[in-house]
């Protein structure tokens, strides 16, 4: 489960950070500031980044076996660092190919070895 991500977006023009934080009940902040509609979301899901999309897979181990799983994220935009609700349904795609959220790329998939 996400506890916490810090990162930092930079471009020709800006930089932008991100503070974003779960805590024990499952409220989300945002540098600080309470994030409306994604409560009870267990993971982050950073743009761009396949590393968190792996986080619900282990944890549920779409991996391992067929199967099909919806998980509400707090999705992380880049380079723009907005947080949005996402709801995702993850779906495995054969050992140890494991699953790939909907809406993602097509052919897109989080490989687990």
């Amino acid at each position: 489960m996400t506890r916490r991500l810090m990162v930092t977006a930079e471009t020709e023009t800006s930089t932008r950070t991100l503070d974003l934080r779960r805590d024990d009940a499952g409220r989300w902040t945002a540098d600080g500031e309470p994030l409306r509609g994604v409560d009870g979301a267990l993971d982050c899901d950073l743009g761009l980044c396949p590393l968190t999309n792996s986080m619900p897979v282990l944890r549920h181990g779409l991996h391992l076996a067929p199967g099909e799983r919806e998980f509400l994220m707090a999705w992380v935009s880049v380079p723009g660092l907005v947080v949005r609700p996402s709801r995702q349904t993850y779906t495995h795609l054969g050992a140890p190919t494991a699953a790939a959220p909907s809406g993602s790329r097509p052919g897109m998939a989080v490989r687990l070895r």
